[in-house]
């Protein structure tokens, strides 16, 4: 969106320095015309990529709040599913969501990776 901020910046400042040229005499109308046509072109390129960059950016938000809502979904069917689960289904739901549990030797068992809702830290040590 910068970028596209800076071309609409550009075209603005040349539109305003071209304007004097005619009355200078280094330029004609018709050029000034011709010119200001160009640059009205690319000022409505550069709206029109940041509409669809707002856009772009609108869509980015609205999934990453759909995605926490389904996390927080999941986050509370979790013990019961997981409970229903073989050892080596709940491994390969662990990989997917890029998480490591380790079960010590004293029976509290590590949580780190992924933000998980219901978690407070990357890693909790639940007993």
């Amino acid at each position: 969106m910068e970028v596209w901020f800076e071309k609409l910046a550009e075209a603005e400042g040349m539109r305003s320095g071209f304007q004097d040229l005619p009355s200078k005499g280094m330029m004609t109308h018709d050029e000034l015309g011709a010119k200001g046509d160009r640059l009205e072109e690319s000022r409505a390129a550069a709206e029109r990529e940041l509409e669809t960059l707002r856009r772009k950016k609108e869509r980015v938000a609205r999934l990453e709040q759909d995605k926490e809502t389904l996390l927080k979904s999941y986050a509370k069917m979790a013990p019961e599913a997981l409970e229903a689960q073989s050892a080596q289904e709940r491994h390969r739901l662990y990989g997917m969501l890029r998480l490591r549990v380790v079960a010590n030797p004293d029976t509290s068992i590590e949580v780190t990776g992924a933000s998980v809702p219901g978690f407070t830290s990357p890693q909790t040590v639940l007993r």
